[in-house]
């Protein structure tokens, strides 16, 4: 159901900081690629903790590069 300010369900929006250093922290880390960031972001537990347990998709990732 449609709540007046968007959908009632959804994950709550990240911090861009956050995003921003576990895109930093990939590419030191060597990982290059989009999508092996995102399963990393969802099995390490440095990047659990600095995206406080959020798992971002690789557009995700990927829209935040384009910035």
């Amino acid at each position: 159901a449609w709540a007046a300010g968007g959908a009632a369900t959804g994950a709550p929006p990240l911090s861009p900081i956050a995003i921003l250093c576990a895109i930093i922290i990939g590419t030191i880390l060597g990982i290059n690629s989009l999508r092996e960031l995102e399963r990393t972001a969802a099995t390490d537990l440095r990047f659990i903790w600095i995206l406080c347990g959020a798992a971002p998709d690789h557009s995700t990732f990927g829209r935040h590069i384009l910035r």
